[in-house]
């Protein structure tokens, strides 16, 4: 990422989407005459057809056709973390907090139980009680559902159970 100056303030790409692309300013850097400075900016950009701030939260919403380009041109005009990054490191997060508590639940049981058996086991029990109280009638969840989900899981996370294929070689989870 480029050293960060005083005419590049800092922000990040919060969302894409075709059409749109949101960007977050640093608290440090909307002040309004900053805010004013950025809007005028990217909306002088090619490709640009609409620009929107909220200077209380420092959002910025773009609407253009060629968000590649935009983003581009973001990156002239501000100290812009890359998007692709954020989303991996959210991802890593998510990862390491379902791996503190599978951790947490393994220390509570002595490592009798951990998440590989209890999220498998609880589509399980859902699906035999929403089977029990509707019976095979179609409900907003339906019990087969809950019941595939638990066999589902249950062989993704444990694939040396998944079934041997006719090669005699296992699925392996995907």
């Amino acid at each position: 990422m480029p050293p960060r100056t005083a005419e590049r303030p800092r922000a990040r790409i919060e969302h894409a989407a075709h059409g749109r692309i949101r960007v977050r300013i640093a608290k440090g850097d909307r002040d309004p005459e900053e805010i004013e400075r950025i809007r005028s900016h990217v909306a002088e950009l090619d490709a640009v057809d609409e620009v929107h701030v909220n200077q209380r939260t420092g959002s910025i919403l773009i609407h253009s056709s060629n968000g590649p380009k935009v983003r581009a041109g973001l990156q002239t005009v501000l100290d812009l973390a890359p998007f692709e990054r954020q989303a991996e490191t959210q991802v890593n997060a998510l990862v390491a907090a379902v791996k503190l508590g599978d951790d947490r639940l393994k220390a509570a049981s002595k490592g009798r139980v951990s998440l590989r058996w209890v999220v498998p086991a609880a589509f399980f029990t859902i699906g035999v009680r929403q089977l029990m109280n509707t019976g095979f009638t179609i409900g907003t969840v339906p019990w087969y559902v809950l019941l595939y989900y638990g066999a589902d899981s249950f062989l993704k996370l444990y694939p040396e159970h998944a079934p041997a294929t006719k090669q005699g070689v296992r699925s392996e989870p995907q």
